[in-house]
């Protein structure tokens, strides 16, 4: 099986950042990353720069290396991360070849940050609590307007 391992750069202003990434379906990949961004998955820095930037059409997706196994794919990725300066990739490449220290972490920034955890999580629920309040009253006046209208 190939692995592709490619960046996603902004084809005119390289101060913009880069992404680096690894994949075994490089077409579903690039869609994946068109769809998160569209729906404005900001957790990763990549959409967020993406859409300050201009939006999809202002970046390239393109593979720098194809490797034969994942385990090379991931090494290249790592060192390619290495090599640049404003790098907007979340993690390392590897994160799955430590989940237990990525669990103490976690628990570890939770003690320490509990409020600011429970802060966003509260916020995160009234967003959503507002979008969906915001649909059923759009929902509410188009079915007003329709019963008017009969």
């Amino acid at each position: 099986m190939e692995y592709h391992v490619y960046t996603i750069t902004h084809k005119s202003d390289p101060n913009a950042g880069v992404y680096v990434g690894s994949t075994s379906n490089f077409s579903l990949r690039r869609n994946n990353h068109k769809c998160f961004w569209r729906k404005k998955r900001f957790y990763n820095p990549i959409y967020k720069v993406i859409d300050e930037y201009g939006g999809w059409e202002q970046f390239e997706m393109k593979t720098i290396k194809i490797c034969s196994t994942r385990e090379e794919a991931l090494d290249y990725e790592n060192k390619i991360i290495a090599t640049y300066d404003k790098i907007l990739n979340n993690r390392k490449a590897r994160v799955d070849d430590y989940p237990e220290y990525n669990r103490a972490n976690a628990r570890q920034y939770y003690k320490k940050n509990r409020d600011v955890v429970l802060a966003k999580a509260k916020e995160k629920r009234e967003l959503k609590k507002m979008s969906v309040d915001n649909i059923d009253d759009n929902q509410d006046r188009t079915q007003s307007v329709e019963a008017e209208t009969i």
